[in-house]
């Protein structure tokens, strides 16, 4: 089924995003989780902003003493190949590997699927176990950390509302360990049970 007909905004800075956001516009990262929902008619906004070509929506993997931090654009398929989260948080790797398939993990964000607030999403547990928090643009686009555990509100709701998130933090702790498993009908499906412990 296609998708009902919607206006696509193409913001180039995080001003036109933010203004985009605070219109009630619906942002549009991978889009793995969003078009389907749209393809099946459950969901017909009006008008959809992709944040493909804000530059100052970060891209990138970063790591510090103090934390991984995770940009607002990075994929599935990046968290999966960088070396440092291979290194520092296996678990981590371990709930991106079992996302979708190569063609979704290649599209997919690390943060679009946090934002999409299903408990059945790989990520999103192993984040929320490793005491992760969001951040979040406010109206005068600085940037203000949530915790995971007040972000989610319930199945697929959480305290977003008209703003962008711009990034994940994972603090860093040495010699720390984790796990993450799930169970599921078959290999890549949403997870019918899902457990992350670090």
């Amino acid at each position: 089924m296609r998708p009902a007909r919607f206006i696509l905004h193409q913001p180039q800075t995080i001003r036109e995003a933010v203004n985009l956001a605070k219109e009630g516009i619906i942002p549009l990262a991978g889009g793995q989780s969003l078009v389907p929902e749209l393809r099946q008619r459950n969901w017909s906004p009006a008008e959809i902003f992709s944040i493909a070509k804000v530059a100052d929506l970060s891209e990138t993997i970063s790591f510090s003493e103090t934390s991984l931090n995770i940009g607002a654009r990075v994929t599935v398929k990046q968290l999966l190949e960088n070396q440092q989260v291979k290194q520092y948080y296996p678990w981590l790797r371990e709930a991106a590997s079992k996302l979708g398939d190569v063609q979704v993990r290649n599209f997919a964000t690390v943060v679009g699927n946090v934002c999409w607030s299903d408990p059945r999403a790989n990520l999103a547990v192993a984040l929320l176990a490793s005491d992760a928090k969001i951040l979040i643009l406010n109206e005068n686009y600085g940037t203000e950390p949530t915790n995971l555990n007040d972000f989610f509100t319930g199945f697929r709701k959480n305290t977003l509302g008209s703003r962008i998130a711009c990034g994940i933090e994972v603090p860093y702790v040495p010699n720390r360990g984790g796990t993450y498993m799930e169970f599921s009908r078959q290999p890549q499906d949403l997870a019918l049970v899902n457990l992350g412990a670090v």
